[in-house]
């Protein structure tokens, strides 16, 4: 619980989230941007990815291979 007065309005902008399209009849959603990476197990790397159209609360982190078609911003990103 906490108290009425600790809320704020919001003045920002909503962000509509982009339809995904859709390559090999699967369907893919634009990266934005990588925000952040962390070591899994066996030398493996997930991703911090911020989808297009959509805030960076909703960013999730994705194994390298799920980035096949997003290979500018991920070759950009690590050097």
């Amino acid at each position: 619980m906490f108290h009425v007065s600790l809320l704020k309005p919001y003045f920002g902008t909503l962000e509509v989230p982009s339809e995904p399209i859709e390559i090999a009849g699967e369907p893919e959603y634009e990266v934005e941007a990588i925000l952040g990476h962390r070591s899994k197990s066996r030398g493996q790397y997930q991703f911090l990815i911020k989808w297009k159209g959509y805030p960076s609360h909703e960013a999730t982190w994705e194994p390298e291979e799920h980035l096949e078609n997003a290979a500018e911003i991920l070759n950009t990103y690590k050097a």
